[in-house]
């Protein structure tokens, strides 16, 4: 039972079908859904139509054409050490398919208690090595995401981080938005 990320296409019981997903980490997701209804008992005959048009929820890692032609991916619904980190490979590798720059605007990751600075300097951190821009997003945790990343760029609000990151996406970057907090974590 698996699920390519790459070429969206899954294989399970010795047979493969097309599955339309949005290449940003739901492969995982769809493969252990595929795992559980074949082992209940549920063909690919069965299955196969229904891979063709999967939904995806409002803000969670859903992607959105800019009118320049730069792919944002829109995950800000909410963040978490994994799911940010696969938010960043699925998009620094689309950025790399598609020639452009790849971008992350986000005010980091909250609630993660006595280890949130350490998580969310690495989260910087894993953004450099994929050769992404970071444009942090208010102040709650500027410090540990800066010093992750050696050209962070500081922003006051949501806002003026994504105009500015519009316009250094030009017409082939990728923007990931990796989370949003409510107006009192400014």
């Amino acid at each position: 039972m698996t699920v390519d990320p790459e070429t969206s296409i899954a294989t399970i019981a010795g047979g493969t079908v097309p599955v339309v997903i949005s290449g940003v980490g739901h492969a995982v997701n769809v493969a252990v859904a595929l795992g559980i209804a074949h082992a209940m008992g549920v063909t690919l005959e069965q299955l196969a139509p229904r891979l063709q048009s999967l939904p995806t929820a409002a803000h969670r890692a859903e992607p959105q054409q800019a009118p320049s032609g730069a792919i944002i991916i829109d995950d800000s619904y909410n963040a978490n050490p994994l799911g940010a980190a696969r938010a960043v490979e699925g998009g620094a590798a689309m950025a790399k398919e598609r020639g452009g720059e790849f971008i992350v605007v986000t005010p980091g990751m909250i609630e993660l208690g006595k280890v949130q600075a350490e998580r969310n300097r690495a989260f910087a951190e894993q953004i450099e090595a994929a050769g992404g821009s970071l444009s942090i997003v208010g102040y709650t945790n500027r410090k540990a995401l800066s010093k992750g990343h050696s050209s962070a760029r500081v922003f006051a609000n949501r806002t003026d981080a994504m105009s500015d990151a519009l316009q250094r996406a030009g017409s082939s970057g990728v923007i990931l938005v990796e989370n949003d907090l409510p107006d009192h974590y400014a």
